[in-house]
């Protein structure tokens, strides 16, 4: 898009842009220059839309945040909420006809979550991203747009948990290994393809005892707490299937 199609959603008056730090994991917050910023709830709901779903139009944004009203006083409620940011945080939006996205002076923690969960290195994300391992987004929202991307965020730090955990396998770190397949678990204990990786990697060292009593633990939490058994995959690990004469 043309630079000269967008305009800074800011006033004129209020000189040079500075660098915002907007956080969606944990408790909202807005920062400009490490200093914070107070704003309505109303401009919190808009601005942690935006930045999850940038660029969207006016019409998605009005809809999503005052559903139970007719489109027009949607509309007007959105109107009313952008003047105010324009006075109180300035050049902090970008507008391009109906469209609004963030400026690009201003950081959201989310950006950080996906490109660090989202890359392929062998890293330890729990190790040198604390601040992104336990977090959850914006606790306590429970707006249908919310909740979706929040476990898209959650599936999207499982998975890479599970693949560390098998790269690490493949390199005979087996301790390193387990421990990334624990951490999957214990933040979600009913998930099968992390009890799986725990058993494999134990078969992997050659502890039979310590994989069937993961596939026992399993079994049993399974069928006490979802009233199923174990999966074909899940079955096919069983070490005692395994003892051949």
């Amino acid at each position: 898009m043309p630079a000269s199609a967008l305009r800074v959603l800011s006033d004129p008056a209020s000189g040079e842009p500075g660098v915002w730090q907007l956080a969606l994991l944990g408790a909202w917050s807005l920062r400009r220059c490490g200093r914070p910023e107070c704003l309505p709830v109303a401009s919190q709901r808009v601005l942690a839309f935006i930045a999850l779903n940038h660029p969207c139009g006016r019409a998605q944004l009005a809809g999503s945040l005052w559903p139970t009203v007719d489109e027009r006083r949607a509309l007007g409620n959105l109107r009313s909420v952008l003047w105010r940011l324009s006075r109180s945080a300035p050049d902090l939006l970008m507008v391009a006809g109906q469209m609004l996205s963030l400026a690009e002076n201003v950081a959201v923690d989310v950006r950080e979550f996906d490109a660090v969960w989202g890359q392929t290195e062998l890293v330890d994300h729990s190790r040198d991203y604390p601040h992104l391992f336990s977090v959850e987004l914006l606790p306590g929202w429970y707006d249908d747009w919310v909740l979706a991307e929040r476990e898209r965020l959650r599936q999207l730090r499982l998975h890479a948990l599970e693949d560390r955990a098998i790269a690490l396998c493949q390199r005979h770190c087996y301790g390193e290994a387990l421990q990334a397949a624990l951490r999957v678990l214990s933040c979600e204990p009913l998930r099968e393809s992390a009890h799986r990786l725990v058993i494999q990697i134990h078969l992997a060292e050659g502890n039979v005892s310590e994989a069937a009593r993961q596939y026992s633990a399993c079994r049993q939490m399974l069928w006490e707490e979802l009233g199923v058994r174990p999966s074909r995959l899940l079955r096919q690990l069983d070490p005692a299937a395994m003892v051949s004469d």
